[in-house]
């Protein structure tokens, strides 16, 4: 197990600043949820992650998992909805999320660690959370990527790239078009268009498409078993499913108010597909980081 900092400082809470309007474009992939010590004597504080901004559901952690690794965001947030604070968390592009959890370390408090930077430790004493745009990588005790830990071939990671023919990359791109076929409809909403209803159709029909796509894609993912990573990973692609699935639902009902000239009903139905839309990518981009690179 890595030898951990020391000197892990709480940043003192000072900032309070008024949050942004609910805009589609404003979702984070990643939401790391803390909770208060449980005064009944739990030793470590509560946490979850999720990837969904909307329903919160919370990731399965593999046994073995101590934290995430976060690549391509280069600042983080933490931030308290009760209390209205943010504290900014600067990385290099790459940080470690520790999770308090059994055999993890000492430590009792969510930790993010970057290189070049001052650990961060989230406060005990109230909830938050940790906002992350980034991939999201399960890793152990000693900060190995579990996708790595349990390949058999060396060098690591090199003798993963494409070992497992039976799946391909970047199934999210898959939802790329109907994401944006979405966004179009929403921005012509905005603007009143009047060709805002072909649009809506447009984005229906490219939602479905993807939707049986991804479908064939998790057959054929799901006939390699992923180790320990298998569980969380199902509940990924179940969960990409689901917000597949509330997105077209949602753009029903966008089309269905449009046509009854309830713009506010639609607007907000059709916004509600992009972010589900834009939840089912985070979620299938960090399926297929955690099984295959």
């Amino acid at each position: 197990m890595r030898k951990r900092n020391t000197t892990i400082v709480a940043r003192v809470l000072t900032a309070s600043l008024a949050f942004a309007s609910g805009s589609a474009m404003a979702s984070k992939d990643y939401f790391v949820h803390t909770e208060p010590y449980n005064p009944s004597g739990l030793q470590q504080q509560p946490w979850s992650i999720t990837v969904d901004a909307l329903n919160g559901n919370a990731l399965t952690p593999p046994y073995d998992a101590c934290g995430m690794r976060f690549e391509g965001d280069s600042l983080l947030k933490w931030r308290s909805d009760e209390y209205g604070l943010v504290v900014e968390i600067p990385t290099d592009g790459n940080a470690d999320v520790w999770l308090p959890r059994p055999g993890c370390g000492a430590w009792d408090v969510v930790i993010v660690e970057s290189a070049g930077e001052q650990p961060y430790a989230s406060p005990s004493d109230f909830a938050g959370y940790i906002e992350v745009d980034a991939k999201g990588y399960w890793i152990n005790a000693n900060g190995e990527k579990l996708i790595y830990v349990a390949q058999g071939c060396t060098p690591k990671p090199e003798c993963n790239q494409d070992a497992n023919p039976s799946f391909s990359h970047g199934w999210s791109d898959g939802l790329g078009h109907p994401y944006q076929q979405i966004r179009r409809a929403v921005e012509m909403l905005d603007s009143l268009s009047p060709k805002a209803f072909e649009q809506i159709g447009r984005a229906t029909v490219a939602s479905a498409e993807a939707a049986g796509q991804l479908e064939q894609h998790l057959v054929q993912r799901r006939r390699y078993h992923a180790g320990t990573l298998e569980r969380p990973n199902r509940q990924l692609e179940d969960a990409a499913s689901g917000d597949v699935a509330v997105a077209r639902r949602a753009l029903a009902e966008c089309s269905a108010a449009f046509e009854d000239s309830r713009l506010a009903i639609a607007y907000r139905a059709c916004n509600t597909a992009l972010l589900k839309m834009q939840a089912a990518r985070a979620a299938l981009d960090s399926s297929l980081a955690n099984t295959h690179r």
